[in-house]
């Protein structure tokens, strides 16, 4: 439950949304606004993670 939101941010960076031209019956896959930044939220989490694991990595003189 405490990292429950993440998950629902992960979904909604994936999230594809489509729609069908009335005229000629094409269908069009997009991202919204919203998927792009959580998409960038989910990558800024991402790289602090890394970030932390390299750090710790540096302190202990594990390379």
């Amino acid at each position: 439950m405490l990292f429950g939101w993440f998950f629902l941010v992960v979904k909604a960076a994936f999230h594809v949304r489509s729609s069908e031209c009335r005229d000629c019956g094409a269908i069009r896959r997009y991202k919204t606004t919203g998927s792009k930044v959580a998409l960038g939220f989910v990558g800024f989490v991402l790289f602090l993670i890394v970030l932390a694991v390299v750090s710790e990595i540096n302190a202990t003189g594990a390379l």
